[in-house]
């Protein structure tokens, strides 16, 4: 299964729930709240699925880093994304559902694609900048990484529609990366 049909899938389960009752025989046990919702909707299987069709991505989009791209992936503070990303993402789609935006299906994978690929291009940076440029081509691919998530996103939503949204993203993560390295005592790659 796709990650698109695992989402739509979601998606459906979500529209069908009645939450008051799923949710009312767990009152104040957040665990087994988060483990029904867990079960019920099939997130396990989710991020299965967005595992996969990432694979595809990297192919498609960085064919020529995506044996250093794996071992990026597998380090302890990126794996926190691969289990969140699929249910941002999934957010993200069902907004799109919701308000009932004529995306094709060509347009929904970009739409997937461009999160992926702006996600870990900032990660990339962050990481380079936080280590001391362990591995300098991470910042080069991070940021030819973010520029493809752009591209994409604007091929689907429209250049006008994501001018805005691209450059205000882009000032909170320099801010939230000043601030940061501020109070870290770190060198920041940005001025």
């Amino acid at each position: 299964m796709t990650y698109l049909d695992s989402a739509r899938k979601v998606y459906n389960a979500f529209e069908t729930t009645n939450f008051k009752k799923l949710l009312g025989s767990y009152f104040r046990n957040y665990d087994k709240v988060y483990a029904s919702l867990e079960e019920n909707f099939g997130f396990n299987e989710l991020r299965k699925a967005y595992i996969n069709d990432i694979q595809v991505t990297i192919d498609n989009y960085l064919p020529f880093f995506k044996e250093d791209l794996k071992k990026f992936l597998q380090l302890e503070e990126v794996t926190y994304y691969e289990k969140n990303i699929p249910l941002r993402t999934l957010s993200l789609l069902m907004w799109i559902w919701e308000k009932k935006l004529n995306l094709s299906e060509n347009s929904l994978q970009k739409f997937v694609d461009c999160l992926f690929l702006g996600t870990f291009g900032y990660k990339m940076i962050d990481f380079n900048s936080d280590n001391k440029n362990i591995n300098p081509e991470f910042g080069l691919v991070g940021f030819h990484s973010i520029k493809l998530a752009e591209t994409l996103l604007s091929e689907v939503l429209g250049h006008g529609n994501t001018e805005g949204a691209i450059s205000k993203y882009f000032s909170m993560y320099v801010e939230a990366e000043l601030f940061e390295k501020r109070h870290r005592w770190k060198r920041c790659p940005f001025s």
